[in-house]
C-alpha cells in the first residue's frame, strides 16, 4: 500500500472527526449566524453561537458588527476632541486619558496642601518668586508648584519611594521635561530638616548645566 500525503491524512481527518465521528464528542447545537443567516453547528456558547466561524473573527470589528451605531465626538475638558462609541458616550466617558481623569478626580479630592507642601510654599513667598500652585499641566496631571518654568515637586518618602511609584514619576517628569518644564523633587526630609536655600540652588543648578532634567532625591 502506498503512503498516504500528509494532506489526504489531514482531510480525512477533518472529516472523521467532525462532529459526532469524535471519541470526545460531547454534543451541540444547531445555530443560525447573525450575521449572515447561514445555518451552522457549534459546541460553544457566547459569539460561538451567534456567529458562524466565517462571520465570528469580523463579527465585532467596527462596522463589519451588525449591531455598529459609528462613533461620537467628545470634547474633553482639556479641549481635545477625541471619538467613542455611542454606548461609552452613554456611561459617561467624558475625558480623551487617564492623566486627564486623574486630573479631575485629584482636583475634586484634593482640599489643602500637606505639611510640606505648606513649606515650600512659604519658602517661595519668603524670597519672592512668583509661583503658582496646584498647576494643572495638559495632558501630564497636576504639579504642585509652578515658579517660571521649574515644577516643584514635594513627596512624601514613602509613596514616593515605592517601586511602581519611582517609576510612574519618572516617566511624569519625562513628559514634563519634553514641554520644557525642569523638575526639583524634594523629599519630605529634605523640605522639614534641611536647607531649602542650598537644596534648591544646587539642584536647580545641575539642572541648568547639566540638562538633567529631573533631580531627583531618589
Amino acid at each position: 500500500m502506498g503512503k498516504i500525503a500528509a494532506t489526504e491524512v489531514k482531510d480525512w481527518r477533518e472529516i472523521a472527526y467532525l462532529g459526532d465521528g469524535n471519541p470526545n464528542w460531547r454534543g451541540g447545537s444547531h445555530c443560525v449566524c447573525t450575521a449572515c443567516r447561514k445555518e451552522f453547528h457549534s459546541t460553544g456558547t457566547g459569539r460561538q453561537v451567534k456567529f458562524c466561524p466565517e462571520c465570528r473573527p469580523l463579527a465585532l470589528s467596527g462596522e463589519r458588527n451588525p449591531n455598529w451605531a459609528g462613533r461620537v465626538p467628545v470634547i474633553c475638558p482639556c479641549d481635545t476632541k477625541f471619538f467613542v462609541t455611542p454606548h461609552q458616550k452613554e456611561l459617561g466617558r467624558t475625558f480623551c486619558s487617564t492623566p486627564c481623569s486623574n486630573i479631575f478626580r485629584n482636583q475634586s479630592n484634593k482640599k489643602s496642601g500637606t505639611n510640606i507642601e505648606i513649606i515650600i510654599q512659604r519658602w517661595l513667598e519668603k524670597k519672592g518668586i512668583p509661583f503658582e500652585s496646584q498647576v494643572v499641566i495638559p495632558k501630564v496631571g497636576i504639579v504642585d508648584f509652578l515658579a517660571g518654568t521649574t515644577v516643584l515637586e514635594c513627596d512624601g518618602e514613602y509613596w514616593h519611594t515605592l517601586p511602581k511609584r519611582a517609576q510612574y514619576d519618572a516617566r511624569r517628569d519625562r513628559k514634563l521635561n519634553k514641554l520644557g518644564y525642569p523638575v526639583i523633587r524634594l523629599n519630605s526630609t529634605e523640605i522639614e530638616q534641611g536647607n531649602l536655600d542650598e537644596i534648591i540652588r544646587i539642584k536647580a543648578m545641575i539642572a541648568t548645566f547639566h540638562g538633567q532634567w529631573r533631580q531627583s532625591w531618589q
